[in-house]
């Protein structure tokens, strides 16, 4: 009998332990997501950098499903005030309205401005 519990305690205690390291992994999220843009340049989406601000649960499954393929969303749903905005009101985290934050073009990257907000809609890295 006591050899019983001794290994149902022990199951129970490795069982634990497994549902921990799934827990810490989902935290790191996948390295990057790349969102294609339709009229601006694609966004580099990255978990690591969010996950060191919020829990998982900040975002998913409420604003975003956790599969990229279930959860749409647009510019004018963002400009909106939802799914990235929700965050990125210029309080909690920069306002949407900085388009190079997010929407970095090749150009951007050669040649950044500096002191640059990102407010330039088609960021040409021109400095200004």
């Amino acid at each position: 009998m006591k050899t019983l519990i001794t290994l149902a305690l022990g199951l129970f205690v490795l069982a634990l332990c497994a549902s921990w390291v799934p827990a810490g992994l989902a935290a790191q999220g996948p390295k990057d997501l790349v969102y294609k843009g339709k009229t601006r340049s694609d966004v580099k989406f990255s978990h690591a950098s969010h996950a060191k601000k919020d829990k998982c649960a900040a975002c998913h499954p409420k604003l975003f499903k956790t599969k990229m393929s279930q959860t749409k969303f647009t510019m004018a749903d963002i400009t909106a005030g939802k799914a990235c905005a929700v965050c990125h009101d210029g309080k909690a985290a920069f306002a949407v309205k900085q388009c190079a934050k997010c929407h970095v073009s090749k150009a951007a990257k050669k040649a950044p401005a500096s002191g640059c907000g990102g407010e330039c809609r088609d960021c040409k890295g021109c400095g200004k």
